[in-house]
């Protein structure tokens, strides 16, 4: 389980993409009524060859067929009407402060990381025309519906010219 999948993956166990001792331990608890502290988990991985350390990024192998469906998918969406626009749109959180993550040090020296004692954080949400390469963008603090809102309310202000449908069905 632990190799092949990840929190994530298995029902119950949120969201989380990688294992640590807190999910193991839930999931021992509840799967199997052992009860063992987060340290004696440690070391049983240990034993059974485990270490402790940050994933890597493999490339997934494309799927060239369905690169080529989506494009014509999009095309015969964008030849619908010549008074539409396709946005993308996504967030973004830039911080002035390096996230702490679980790391191996020397027992007795944990590891600092220096900081200026205030973390600071700008949220940009926005977006691209698809066509015309056109990008908008906008400050919001905090990154919430209502910020979200008013991207999509900016959105239609630079496209009045343009027909609106709120949904797509």
């Amino acid at each position: 389980m632990l190799e092949k999948s990840t929190p994530a993956d298995e029902e119950r166990y949120g969201i989380e993409t990688c294992w640590n001792t807190q999910i193991i331990q839930h999931v021992l608890e509840e799967k199997f009524s052992v009860t063992m502290s987060r340290g004696g988990i440690g070391d049983m991985l240990h034993r059974w060859g485990f270490r402790y350390t940050r994933p890597t990024y493999p490339l997934k192998q494309v799927n060239l067929q369905k690169q080529k469906e989506f494009q014509q998918e999009m095309e015969l969406i964008k030849n619908l009407s010549d008074n539409m626009v396709i946005i993308y749109e996504d967030e973004s959180h830039i911080r002035d402060y390096q996230a702490l993550r679980a790391t191996w040090s020397i027992n007795g020296h944990q590891k600092q990381i220096p900081t200026y004692g205030h973390h600071a954080t700008v949220s940009l949400l926005g977006g691209v025309n698809i066509e015309t390469e056109k990008i908008l963008c906008m400050e919001t603090n905090p990154c919430n519906a209502q910020g979200f809102s008013a991207i999509l309310q900016y959105t239609l202000d630079q496209y009045s010219d343009k027909t609106y449908h709120d949904d797509l069905g």
